[in-house]
């Protein structure tokens, strides 16, 4: 029965069954748990709430979104140290506007995609949902 399959997250994470009681669990560190975080939907959707949290209560500047999202996270206010590596790496990875280059005028479109999608969904039949479309 699928009833007694357990969750990959939980086997992953070396989930005892529900079988019997346990007292303490075994500790295991591997890479298949990282890919779990990155990969689970439960875990993916969990991170995209916790986004739209910090970014709609967390105020308008880096600093006190980055604050915010410790605090939210940890329950206690990050150090100096800490808000420095923090600011760092978000800087980092979304460097300030005014490090990005804008693309010469000159500089001609995009090229279109080659895909027929307007073909497709011409052919598509009337009255499919938007779930059963994206399954095509």
């Amino acid at each position: 029965m699928a009833a007694h399959i357990p969750a990959p997250s939980l086997t992953a994470f070396d989930a005892p069954t529900r079988e019997e009681t346990t007292c303490e669990r075994t500790r295991s560190n591997i890479p298949q748990q990282a890919l779990v975080l990155l990969n689970d939907p439960t875990y993916v959707e969990a991170a995209r709430v916790f986004a739209t949290r910090v970014i709609s209560e967390g105020g308008t500047d880096t600093a006190s979104r980055l604050t915010f999202a410790f605090e939210t996270a940890l329950d206690r206010k990050p150090t100096d140290q800490e808000s420095q590596i923090l600011t760092a790496l978000y800087e980092s990875i979304y460097p300030s506007t005014t490090k990005i280059k804008t693309p010469p005028e000159s500089s001609s479109p995009p090229a279109k995609c080659p895909c027929p999608t307007n073909s497709i969904r011409q052919n598509w039949p009337r009255g499919l949902q938007s779930a059963e479309r994206s399954s095509i």
